[in-house]
């Protein structure tokens, strides 16, 4: 990958890839055929935003370092720099132990357009690293 690629992620991102200091994993797609995928998002009762870029924002991008099981979250992990999906409704639901109040699952078509991904057969988890001004999303609030 070249500097003007990494250009196109968000800064905490960008200038970790820019100094070598994170690389994309083996397996990462760059280029792939668009998926539908799964992500717990936040909503207050009766708010009904559309889905947008901040419904996929990354741990980095929001500044959190610690993780809700207690430990830290490794900021050395590129993943830790995507966003969390899954191909199947059900993967949410039951890691997130869904439902609760005030978390909603949106339902999205993950295109290449909006950044590379890294996808887990296994458990079916997806890691979107997004460009900073990918806005494109088709999606909806199921």
């Amino acid at each position: 990958m070249n500097e003007d690629y990494y250009l196109k992620f968000p800064s905490v991102f960008k200038d970790k890839l820019i100094k070598g200091e994170i690389k994309f994993p083996q397996d990462t797609e760059f280029y792939y055929t668009s998926k539908i995928a799964y992500r717990c998002i936040i909503r207050k009762e009766n708010d009904n935003t559309p889905v947008n870029r901040n419904d996929f924002k990354s741990y980095a991008e929001l500044c959190k370092t610690r993780a809700p099981w207690g430990g830290n979250y490794d900021t050395k992990n590129p993943n830790y720099y995507g966003c969390s999906l899954y191909l199947n409704r059900a993967s949410v639901e039951n890691n997130l132990k869904l439902p609760k109040p005030g978390k909603r699952i949106a339902k999205v078509c993950v295109k290449q357009e909006g950044g590379p991904i890294q996808v887990n057969v296994d458990t079916q988890h997806v890691c979107w690293w997004l460009f900073e001004t990918y806005n494109e999303f088709e999606a909806s609030i199921e």
